[in-house]
């Protein structure tokens, strides 16, 4: 991540502020970087026109409900002193996670589109595995979730937020400082995996088992998670994965052919796939319906962990 495109006079800082603090996680195969984003709700039936608001249920209310995360910002006035403004704002916010010391560093800021961005480095938190529902404020994302998903599970990321990464792509990438030439780090994509509620806190805690039929860990995207039919709840649980070398089978289909030749080709087809699948001195992982099986345990790490009811997608 390169910061030296950060000012340091705090003095040209005036108007709309943006907190953006950030860490840089160690834990797995590979550095990378999350940044911690604020989960806002608003209510859209709490509108002056809206009469029928005081005789509508919890549960409709909740579904007019809209959840986004964004930055942490506030509007900077001529009494405040920025970087106590930012201070205040940091250990409110560690405490979510029980942190009570101050552990951050102010990296900087820039300017954008009228707005500052203020970064902080909070890499000495170290926020590891955690639980997360609807109710929590504070969502350490990634940067595929902010870049290409634009979403932390079902919660819309602001695209303030995404927009302003796509725009200063310096900060989306860390640099292996020992190679020369300086290469980056692979960074990770977000996948999760679905279990019965009562294996939540195991898989929570030690990652995701090899699959008993082909011995790869497999993930999955929020939308297609496992549903444990058994019960009213299943658990979900959000990863980081680094697929590395990864196999993306697709199929060439000539809608010429005959259905003898279309067979015969399928079957060639399949059977490259199959040898190229089991050859892993070539891949790390294979990408095949919604799905990512990966070689390796390291190249898992586990983010958060959450519940869900099995007759609504999102998480409670």
């Amino acid at each position: 991540m390169n910061t030296d495109l950060l000012s340091s006079d705090i003095n040209e800082i005036k108007g709309i502020v943006n907190i953006v603090p950030y860490q840089i996680n160690r834990t797995g195969k590979y550095p990378f970087l999350q940044y911690f984003l604020l989960k806002y709700s608003t209510n859209l039936e709490e509108q002056e026109d809206n009469l029928d608001f005081e005789n509508e249920t919890t549960e409709e209310k909740q579904q007019k409900r809209e959840d986004y995360v964004s930055f942490l910002k506030f509007n900077l006035m001529t009494f405040m002193d920025v970087l106590e403004t930012c201070a205040a704002a940091l250990d409110i916010l560690f405490l979510s996670f029980s942190e009570i010391d101050s552990k951050y560093e102010y990296k900087g800021h820039l300017l954008y589109e009228g707005e500052y961005y203020m970064f902080f480095d909070c890499s000495e938190y170290q926020i590891l595995t955690h639980n997360l529902n609807t109710k929590n404020d504070i969502w350490l994302t990634l940067v595929d979730e902010i870049i290409n998903y634009k979403m932390v599970c079902q919660f819309k990321i602001d695209d303030k937020v995404s927009n302003f990464f796509l725009n200063h792509q310096e900060f989306i990438k860390l640099e292996n400082s020992e190679s020369n030439p300086i290469i980056y780090y692979e960074s990770p994509i977000v996948a999760y995996a679905g279990c019965t509620s009562k294996k939540r806190d195991f898989i929570s805690t030690f990652g995701q088992l090899p699959d008993t039929n082909d011995g790869l860990y497999h993930f999955t995207q929020f939308n297609d998670v496992y549903i444990d039919s058994a019960s009213k709840r299943s658990g979900i649980i959000r990863f980081a994965i680094f697929p590395g070398n990864m196999r993306v089978p697709f199929e060439n289909k000539n809608i010429l052919a005959t259905e003898e030749e279309e067979e015969e080709t399928q079957e060639e087809e399949t059977q490259e796939e199959e040898a190229e699948l089991t050859d892993w001195n070539i891949y790390d992982s294979v990408y095949l319906d919604k799905t990512w099986a990966l070689k390796n345990y390291d190249q898992q790490i586990i983010l958060t962990s959450h519940l869900r009811e099995n007759d609504k997608l999102y998480i409670i």
